[in-house]
């Protein structure tokens, strides 16, 4: 038998792509494109592009005749404390009425009506707020919404002329608008990873090169994104000249994708010819503002997506300021959306110590059973690990990104070429162990790649850190940064959400001094008579047996805890100055407000003898005492 397999150029298309894209990247492909008809495409009887009325004599390569007049296409109003020239519907405005006013004017629908799917050219923004135009996405539909395809070129491009001249008073700028819309479908796998937090969602073109695909989106002069009808952060210019605009009721303030230089500037402006090479990156290319080079800018296309049938369309707007501007090429590419898988990797941080003080020992590791304390000298030793299944990490790295949080008692700068620590460069004697084995090690250039599922342990005997009150009061010794690494192709860089590195320490770290005094009595190193204090808190308690004239110090208190303090002694005893003593039994010290001491706390008990003994002879019981002030000296 014979089996004959056919395959669609659509299908090898999506085939190669699949073939060419990387692990952990998925393109969705954005389907049925349309685009606002050009005059050339209007049949005759028809009107073959709109204009706001004081433009509509304006034309290049078509006649008054064929242009709409358009009356009253803006009115004012007042959204939220602003004045605003908001365009009408369709549906309201006229080109045949008596309206000599273009703006403010309320006007009923007349008996010649405006037909949308045109070229619409109107006036531009001058980027002051009193002046500023206000559009919504669905009064654009009614101007430039079609239902006509497409037609890409081999490459996916598509170029059109503009049809306006320059105004030879120099007192009418105009800007042309067209509009692109295309679907695409989110499966729920998909929904869920971006929805998580696991991935990105990013526009860019099909490529043919090694990766299939480019983040960028070549366009020309103005364009503005929208999702399910719902405005993005994409709204860009070529140059400052629109600056600012209100879409869907809200202020946009437009990037000028002329203030950066591209990173791979032929190769990219020969994806974007059609354009004059003006394109929108999807990544930072310069590290300023709190941007990093090669991460992927901050989008809002993810919150916007939905599972199931998605719409997107592109606003394109084309600057006539000037008779340079004539000879612009305008056009765009046949964009798709890409889901980026992020990488997943963690870093984490442990203390350790040789056991014995000897530091060719053993080591031993800290845990939340066994947990460092004020003054304890540990090790700092540092994991990096990569959990992602699909992504070998490059240039791996750990760095403070924001200033304005808290520093942290750790402070680590790490890459593949150095190493520094709290402002010390220790990078010679750091030792890297791959995947737990510590029969070798290595230098700190081991960061220069880590696979799927591989760790880097970082340890050096110069990572020392003693434990110090600013740990005891923020409970745990603390890192703060953002693991970053390079993935999917050298230039792009993925950084982990800062976050803080902490290591638990023990509270256990209190002191007790206890001294107890005989007022004229024998306090002789040779006299046997000793008394017993007790010492409660809410987790245990213990005794101690004590002699006068003595200091006795009780440690590895924990220093949150309130400590109770009960003396017994024969009852033929009493505290000398009653005046200083509590009424209640027994007394109570926070060693937590000892800070300023080392969180250590002073008692001294000073008693004497009552004047009839032998009545209280063999009899015994708790008495007052007294909590001196921390700063008594013993």
């Amino acid at each position: 038998m014979t089996v004959f397999v056919f395959i669609t150029y659509d299908n090898l298309q999506n085939i190669q792509a699949e073939r060419n894209l990387p692990l952990g990247v998925t393109e969705v492909e954005l389907t049925n494109w349309t685009k606002t008809r050009e005059p050339e495409e209007i049949g005759d009887g028809e009107k073959k592009m709109n204009s706001h009325s004081d433009r509509v004599e304006l034309n290049e390569g078509i006649s008054a005749e064929d242009v709409e007049s358009i009356d009253g296409l803006y009115k004012n109003v007042k959204e939220d404390g602003k004045n605003y020239l908001k365009l009408r519907t369709i549906k309201d405005v006229s080109s045949s009425s008596d309206i000599t006013e273009n703006i403010n004017v309320d006007t009923n629908k007349s008996e010649s009506e405006v037909s949308g799917n045109k070229v619409l050219r109107t006036m531009i923004n001058s980027g002051n707020d009193t002046q500023l135009i206000s559009y919504s996405v669905d009064d654009l539909y009614g101007y430039l919404q079609s239902d006509k395809p497409i037609k890409w070129d081999n490459e996916g491009k598509i170029t059109w002329d503009l049809h306006t001249c320059v105004d030879t008073q120099g007192n009418l700028n105009s800007i042309e608008w067209r509009m692109l819309s295309a679907s695409f479908e989110i499966t729920d796998k998909q929904i869920r990873l971006l929805q998580d937090g696991n991935a990105y969602a990013v526009l860019g073109i099909p490529a043919d090169n090694k990766y299939g695909f480019e983040l960028i989106m070549p366009y020309n002069n103005v364009a503005s994104v929208f999702l399910n009808k719902k405005t993005t952060n994409i709204n860009y210019e070529t140059r400052r000249l629109l600056e600012k605009q209100r879409l869907n009721s809200k202020d946009i303030d437009y990037e000028n994708t002329s203030s950066y230089t591209c990173s791979n500037a032929t190769y990219h402006n020969s994806l974007s010819n059609h354009t004059d090479g003006y394109h929108i990156h999807m990544e930072d290319l310069s590290e300023n503002a709190g941007k990093i080079k090669g991460t992927l800018m901050e989008m809002d296309l993810e919150e916007k997506l939905v599972m199931g049938k998605n719409t997107i369309d592109i606003l394109i707007g084309n600057f006539i300021t000037s008779d340079s501007l004539k000879n612009n090429s305008c056009g765009f590419s046949k964009i798709n959306l890409y889901i980026i898988e992020m990488p997943q990797m963690e870093i984490s941080m442990k203390f350790y110590k040789y056991k014995n003080g000897k530091k060719d020992g053993q080591v031993v590791y800290f845990d939340d059973d066994y947990r460092p304390t004020n003054g304890d000298e540990v090790y700092v030793r540092i994991d990096i690990q990569n959990n992602s299944n699909k992504y070998t990490l490059k240039n791996l790295g750990f760095t403070k990104l924001n200033t304005n949080k808290n520093e942290g008692t750790i402070r680590l700068n790490i890459s593949p070429d150095s190493f520094i620590y709290n402002e010390n460069t220790i990078t010679d004697d750091i030792r890297c162990y791959k995947n737990g084995d510590t029969s070798e090690a290595y230098d700190i250039s081991s960061l220069k790649s880590l696979e799927p599922g591989g760790r880097i342990t970082i340890m050096s005997d110069s990572l020392k850190y003693t434990v110090s009150k600013a740990d005891i009061i923020n409970n745990s010794i603390i890192c703060v940064g953002s693991v970053r690494a390079n993935y999917i192709r050298d230039e792009l860089e993925f950084i982990n959400v800062e976050k803080d590195m902490k290591v638990p320490i023990s509270k256990d770290c209190g002191v007790l001094n206890i001294k107890c005094t005989i007022q004229n009595g024998d306090q002789d190193s040779n006299n046997e008579e000793k008394f017993l204090v007790n010492i409660s808190s809410d987790k245990g308690f213990a005794n101690l047996s004590i002699k006068p004239g003595h200091t006795y110090s009780v440690k590895n208190l924990n220093i949150s805890e309130w400590h109770y303090i009960n003396l017994i002694v024969p009852q033929d005893y009493e505290v000398v100055n009653s005046t200083t003593s509590k009424r209640s039994i027994q007394n109570k010290i926070f060693l937590n407000q000892q800070s300023i001491e080392n969180y250590t706390g002073n008692i001294e008990i000073q008693l004497k003898k009552k004047n009839n003994p032998y009545f209280y002879k063999n009899k015994q019981g708790k008495i007052n005492i007294n909590v001196l002030d921390k700063s008594k000296d013993l």
